[in-house]
This record gives C-alpha cells, structure tokens and sequence, in this order.
C-alpha cells in the first residue's frame, strides 16, 4: 500500500474537531504545553546520543541517571537503536516547528518544517520496518486491516475507548506471516 492510499484509509478513522475536543483541549491546554516541552528537551538528548553512536559526532556524556547496558543480539538491534531514537529526535524537531506559533514568536506554524520532519519520521520508520523484516507497506495493511475492524464507518468515541487490545494483537499477528508479509 503507498503513503497516499494509507493516508486516505487512516483519516477515515480521524477523530472530528468539535466543540467538545476544543473544550477538553482548553482545559488542559497549560499541561500539553509542558509535555510538548519535556518532550522536545528528551529529543534534543535522544539527537544528541543518536549523533554520538552512529555518526561518531562530539562526545558524549548525560547527568541521567544511566540505566544497565542493554545486551543486543544482533546488528538489527542497532538498527532499531537507531530508527527509534532518531523518531524520538523527529517528533521533538515536529515540536520545534510549532513552539514559536504557540509561544506567540509567529504568526503561523513552520508547515515547511513539519513536513520536513515528516519526510525525515518516514525514513525512520522505513528503518525500523526494514530492521523488523518488512516493509512500511505491510504496516500500513496491518494498521488499516485493525483500524477497519474497529471503526467499521467512521470514528467512535466509544470503540476508542473500549478497544480489545489482546484480539487487535491476535488479529494482526494471524495476518503478518514469520517473513514479515501481510
């Protein structure tokens, strides 16, 4: 399935912007701000360890507290350090795009560089499918396959809020093959 296809399948599934999200959004509108925050300065760090283990750039070192060394069995463990913390980076530089227009700096939203990032989150992805076995058209199947079977017509608050994770899982891993097809 291509970008386009999947695209036109997966916003039938979009929740409408109506009064009641509005609402819902003013009330907590401080809090998502400050998520979005934390969010893009976890990016920054993430870019920063993405930059030193993969492309060799400055040194490294973090005040975080350092967790165990994770043991990795194979080069697609890396491959998949890499896909994610480079999508933690895009998603964060996503962020960046919007934060000036939400802190008042601009009059619009860098749309630019958002779809940029989108560009640079869709080569991560492709990296992360790839490292998986497959490839980004077989995600797309299967998101669409498990979103046409929970939202039959169109979006549902209600079915989004009673989704059966376990039979979405078994749905999806009766239709993904051990070679990663759908």
């Amino acid at each position: 399935m291509d970008a386009a296809k999947f695209q036109e399948l997966a916003l039938r599934t979009e929740r409408p912007i109506d009064s009641e999200v509005v609402e819902r959004f003013e009330d907590v509108a401080g809090r998502a701000m400050f998520l979005f925050r934390q969010v893009s300065e976890i990016a920054q760090e993430a870019d920063r360890l993405k930059k030193f283990i993969f492309y060799g750039k400055g040194g490294y070192s973090s005040d975080l507290e350092e967790e165990p060394g994770a043991i990795l069995r194979a080069e697609e463990d890396l491959r998949m350090v890499h896909g994610i913390l480079g999508l933690v980076s895009e998603i964060g530089e996503v962020i960046d795009c919007h934060q000036s227009y939400w802190d008042g700096h601009v009059e619009t939203i860098d749309c630019v560089g958002v779809l940029e990032e989108l560009g640079d989150i869709g080569w991560y992805c492709g990296q992360l499918a790839s490292a998986a076995g497959s490839d980004l058209g077989v995600s797309y199947e299967a998101v669409i396959d498990k979103l046409s079977e929970r939202y039959p017509d169109c979006f549902s608050e209600q079915r989004a809020l009673e989704r059966n994770l376990e039979a979405e899982r078994r749905r999806l891993e009766s239709k993904i093959d051990g070679e990663g097809s759908f």
